[in-house]
């Protein structure tokens, strides 16, 4: 994490999983209750949802224009937010798409956090290293 990332972490704050798959769904069993809304960026791989319905939370899908290569908005995704949102799931670069969201993309992104400090992100970075665009 600090060589490739330059992000400065003791052993107390990592977790050891199995995969990426069971790290996202760890995290989504540990903050999503039932009922809660979360917000997937789509398109998305496969289990997102079902991971948010195995923690019997409700998937509230956007759906990035191609327009916009797929990826979904600041605004698209300030419009989706609900007293009942907890977490927002998102990769970059997304699978299937490729879609690779800017810095400053995710800067409007974590604005619309910062306004709304009851909701976690959660970012899929499986991908980081399969990137063609140049920025991560």
């Amino acid at each position: 994490l600090k060589r490739d990332n330059h992000l400065d972490y003791t052993p107390a704050n990592i977790v050891v999983s199995t995969g990426a798959k069971q790290s996202l769904t760890n995290a989504v069993l540990s903050l999503v209750n039932p009922g809660d809304e979360v917000i997937i960026f789509s398109p998305y791989w496969v289990s997102y949802a079902a991971i948010v319905e195995l923690a019997e939370g409700v998937a509230v899908p956007i759906v990035g224009s191609l327009a916009n290569d797929y990826k979904v908005t600041a605004a698209e995704f300030a419009a989706a937010i609900t007293p009942r949102t907890k977490l927002v799931m998102y990769s970059s670069p997304c699978n299937p798409t490729g879609a690779v969201f800017s810095r400053a993309e995710l800067e409007a992104i974590a604005d619309v956090l910062s306004q709304n400090p009851g909701i976690f992100a959660l970012a899929d970075e499986i991908y980081e290293y399969i990137n063609f665009t140049g920025e991560h």
